[in-house]
């Protein structure tokens, strides 16, 4: 079996919804961003064997793997493959570009993620509904939550996860509050400038280039958040300040065999070790990330001690403090430009913008060993080990 390296990662800024990102599809986003993850690993496209793209809310109309790879001038031969798996699309389209790299099926590979929330019929439909719940106060309470509640509400996931695992309302507001602190911070440190590609885009008739996710929030009052209402039951603690706010947003990699870097003479930045993919039963439901974390540690007869630095899902603060829990990941290892929370949700492009991130990370602290765990809606969880080159 051969052995899968990363030679170029970058991302897109994560854009709100509505935001800059507003009036572009998943193949402009996900064009853009082809191209330069090309030109960063300094290779021929003609080179490429495959092009594998997660996307959780792809068009019906057309493959947005396939016309991405199209729109972004890469040869008509290369072809594009599209995985939708929800929030692990694009970390599984990692694993699958890796896993044909080690069995010798491909020698170069381009693998990415993205998603266009803006234009999502799923994510504006359950913000308007969510809306109208809330103006006509009939949020349900706990106690009326039907124990067969629909799976795929992670918004009720985290509830019921929070009063599991004893996690309180200050707990989660602090935590969404890191997230966001430690996000800007990296921004003020320049830690984004080398995994972040800068989009030209007209925005309210103005051309304008954006260079940072437009989520983040600075100077954050605690106390004053504190006093936000429950955005699913009256008596929750899920509130909008602690949850990730979806976004637009791509990623991508180039990935090769390790013995192909060596004869193009290049450095690779990190090595793919190992990956796990899970399911969990209903009564775990949003604890993927650690179940499959767990997986993974375990095959490699690795602890979460040998581990340096650890990207953890955040689509709800209460979900991701579980996770974190579980694992017992200390506050200094996790997220340490922060994450989704602080910036932003692009849907299936989240896997591929923590790896990213991790291994631009890990290589600016020389860290040896990074992981990625990330839950995926409808009970499943991935976990993907870097280890620096």
């Amino acid at each position: 079996m051969k052995n899968a390296v990363v030679v170029s990662a970058l991302r897109t800024p994560i854009g709100r919804v509505p935001g800059s990102f507003s009036s572009l599809n998943e193949a402009g986003l996900m064009s853009h961003c082809m191209k330069s993850v090309v030109t960063s690993a300094d290779i021929e496209s003609r080179l490429i064997d495959c092009v594998y793209v997660g996307c959780s809310y792809p068009p019906n109309s057309y493959n947005v793997a396939r016309k991405s790879l199209l729109d972004a001038g890469l040869p008509q031969t290369i072809p594009g493959v599209t995985i939708n798996c929800h929030c692990n699309a694009s970390s599984e389209a990692l694993v699958q570009g890796a896993n044909a790299i080690a069995t010798g099926d491909h020698e170069i590979v381009l693998v990415g993620g993205v998603d266009c929330m803006s234009k999502s019929s799923n994510s504006i439909g359950i913000l308007k509904r969510n809306i109208k719940a809330m103006l006509r106060n009939q949020l349900p309470s706990f106690d009326s939550i039907d124990e067969n509640y629909d799976e795929t509400q992670v918004n009720i996931v985290s509830e019921v996860l929070a009063r599991k695992y004893g996690i309180s309302r200050r707990e989660q507001d602090e935590f969404a509050c890191r997230s966001h602190q430690k996000a800007a911070h990296a921004y003020d440190k320049g830690y984004f400038n080398k995994e972040i590609l800068p989009i030209d885009v007209e925005f309210e008739g103005v051309i304008k280039s954006v260079r940072r996710d437009e989520n983040i929030l600075e100077n954050i009052d605690i106390e004053a958040v504190m006093n936000e209402g429950s955005i699913c039951l009256k008596d929750g603690t899920v509130t909008q300040f602690n949850s990730s706010h979806v976004g637009d947003g791509a990623a991508a990699m180039i990935i090769m065999s390790e013995d192909r870097a060596r004869k193009e003479g290049i450095k690779p930045i990190a090595k793919i070790i190992s990956s796990s993919i899970v399911g969990v039963d209903r009564e775990n439901i949003g604890m993927g990330a650690s179940a499959a974390a767990g997986k993974l540690l375990k095959k490699l007869k690795m602890e979460i001690k040998d581990i340096q630095f650890v990207e953890l899902n955040e689509p709800f603060a209460g979900i991701a403090i579980a996770n974190q829990y579980i694992m017992n990941i200390a506050d200094d290892r996790l997220n340490i430009q922060g994450g989704s929370i602080g910036l932003g949700y692009p849907g299936g492009c989240t896997g591929m913008r923590m790896c990213v991130t991790l291994l631009h990370s890990m290589q600016r602290l020389q860290s040896e060993f990074g992981l990625v765990a990330l839950n995926s809606t409808g009970g499943m969880g991935q976990s993907i080990l870097f280890g620096l080159s």
